[in-house]
């Protein structure tokens, strides 16, 4: 076999090669975009997911807060369960008119869960 005709069958050969890494290069990509778009599919289902944990953190804390500070003065067990529907409103994002509240109840008389019994 001459020199001629291994040089026109060299652009054939790597041709014929190309196809296969082509064909699974394609095939890498589709799986990366399918990736791609179920990572996004799971980032918004978080954010939505966030926002109505917000939602019922915020509302529970303002029950919560306007009813203790409709009274004007707070048991310790309300204090302590306001606080933690604060920090968990907090870390989701939470603040404005929930920190508000929270420090005004901070703010008022602590009494002991039995001197509200009595009364």
């Amino acid at each position: 076999m001459n020199l001629d005709y291994w040089g026109s069958l060299l652009p054939l050969l790597i041709a014929l090669l190309s196809v296969p890494s082509a064909y699974l290069g394609t095939k890498q990509a589709a799986k990366t975009l399918h990736k791609n778009s179920r990572f996004s599919q799971l980032e918004s289902r978080i954010t939505r997911t966030e926002d109505a944990v917000q939602a019922v953190l915020h509302d529970s804390l303002y029950k919560q807060c306007t009813r203790v500070i409709y009274r004007g003065k707070v048991t310790i067990s309300e204090l302590d369960n306001i606080e933690h529907l604060y920090d968990g409103y907090h870390s989701v994002g939470g603040n404005g008119t929930g920190e508000a509240l929270y420090a005004k109840v901070k703010s008022l008389p602590i009494i002991d869960d039995k001197e509200l019994i009595e009364h």
